[in-house]
């Protein structure tokens, strides 16, 4: 009687670990590198064009403190080989965030100078990222290029587990291919763990 009594707890056990865990593992995000292209803002003319203060794309989104982002078209002669976002204004400043508010990892972004017609000197940006602990931390790209082209800044490794990422620069400038890494939410992956405490228990038993 006390084994048949133990196999059923056992079992019931089994199958309340395997309901919670089901209902979580659908939500539960998983790391994973993205990319901001900002391709669907493409247009073939060689016209300035704006798209407002806010964009989305692979679930992270930017935002300018003033005016609205722009994009060159593809036959301008400031196009800088692909469709990049650009900044309304040198005292602008860029908010980058996940929609959702998890935390992610910044690891690069191109820059490139808006055009040739303002200052003829390269372009420098500084990032300031904000953690989820409140901490921050920051890093400058100084750019080496006097004319319009992209060029790839990998932010240092302290750029993780980030709430939000924001940056000005020293003349209006365009960014594009924002490389980032979503982070799985800690009440997941402890989901996630339990569930793996149940199956040891069981297995105990």
């Amino acid at each position: 009687m006390m084994n048949l009594l133990t196999a059923r707890r056992a079992r019931t056990a089994a199958v309340v670990c395997g309901v919670a865990a089901a209902a979580w593992l659908p939500g539960v995000a998983s790391a994973g590198v993205v990319q901001m292209t900002f391709e669907s803002l493409a247009h073939s003319d060689n016209m300035e064009a704006t798209h407002g203060s806010s964009y989305e794309e692979n679930g992270f989104r930017v935002q300018t403190s003033m005016g609205e982002f722009s994009t060159w078209g593809t036959a301008g002669v400031a196009y800088p080989g692909s469709t990049a976002l650009m900044t309304p204004s040198t005292d602008a400043v860029v908010t980058l965030t996940a929609i959702d508010g998890s935390a992610f990892d910044l690891l690069s972004i191109q820059i490139a100078k808006r055009d040739t017609a303002g200052s003829i000197l390269p372009v420098s940006v500084t990032f300031t990222g904000t953690k989820a602990d409140s901490s921050t931390v920051t890093a400058t790209f100084n750019g080496t290029v006097f004319g319009v082209m992209l060029q790839t800044f990998t932010l240092p490794a302290e750029f993780t587990d980030l709430v939000q990422v924001q940056w000005t620069g020293t003349q209006r400038h365009q960014f594009d291919n924002v490389t980032l890494v979503s982070v799985p939410a800690p009440s997941a992956a402890a989901v996630l763990v339990a569930a793996a405490g149940c199956v040891v228990r069981r297995r105990r038993r």
